[in-house]
Formats: structure tokens, sequence, C-alpha cells
């Protein structure tokens, strides 16, 4: 059985409290304590009652096709410039041979062919690159590794 006594000093409490046994006592809280844990209490009422409407609000925009139209229009153009980001460096690499190490003898058997620029280079195919006088299986294999360090790659089998 629990009791709520008043005490006028922390001397009454001890006192009591050393013949009742402390379980029996409940020390009631200040005013200053009770403001404070009631403001608490309030607050986060007023918090998750907020989140909850929010949550709510989301829902229903969600939901709503002008909402989802936008969205959807939203992503087309972040995609839409990240496709001509993509391709205008791709332009730049096939337009620029600086960007790319070529031995001296893979450049050499290349300009031989007439094929002065990556744009050129890529509409031909390994087998192609074969054919070529003095292009050999290393030279080949520089092409495809200086290729494949910017994402690009030689044309399928048999174009030109």
């Amino acid at each position: 059985m629990k009791i709520h006594v008043e005490f006028n000093s922390i001397a009454e409490m001890v006192h009591f409290g050393k013949f009742v046994g402390n379980e029996a006592v409940q020390v009631p809280p200040s005013k200053k304590e009770e403001a404070q844990a009631l403001a608490y209490k309030s607050a986060y009422e007023r918090t998750e009652a907020n989140l909850l409407r929010a949550y709510e609000r989301l829902k229903e925009l969600n939901n709503n096709p002008k909402i989802k139209k936008v969205i959807d229009e939203v992503a087309i153009e972040k995609h839409a410039k990240e496709w001509d980001e993509r391709e205008k460096t791709k332009q730049e690499a096939l337009e620029n041979d600086d960007r790319f190490c070529f031995t001296v003898r893979t450049l050499n058997v290349l300009k031989a062919e007439n094929v002065h620029t990556l744009k050129e280079l890529l509409k031909h195919s390994e087998s192609d690159l074969m054919k070529f006088t003095n292009m050999g299986k290393l030279s080949i294999k520089n092409i495809k590794e200086e290729l494949a360090k910017h994402k690009l790659k030689l044309a399928g089998i048999g174009k030109k």
C-alpha cells in the first residue's frame, strides 16, 4: 500500500523514511518539475500530431496526378541533362586524340589506314583492325584498353 505524504523539510522525509521503508514514501514533484513534465508532454504531443498530419498530407500529394506528372517531368529532365553531359564528353573524346595514349606504332598504323579521329576508329571492329597492315594483337589490346578507360568500345563484327 502506498501513501502520499508531504514534508516540510528533507530531514522530516528522511526521518519518516527510516521508520516506514523507502518504497512506501512518494516524494511529490516540485511545481517546477511538474511544469517541465507538462511542457515536455505537450511538446511531444504537438510534434507527434504535426508529424501525423504531415504524413497524411504527403500521402495525399503522392496520389495527386498533377504532382505525379511534375515529379515524372523533373526526373525525365534530370536524366536528359545527364545524357547530354555524357554525350558531350563522349563527343569531345572522339574528336580529341590527345586524351588517349596510343602507342606510336598503333598511331602510325591508324594514320596509314586513314583513321585520323577516334570517331573513325570506333566505326571499325576488331576483325577490321586485324586486316590493317602491321596491326598486331598488342596494338589492338592497346586500343581496347584506352577506349575502355573512357567507356568506349569498337564497333560490332564486320562493320565498316
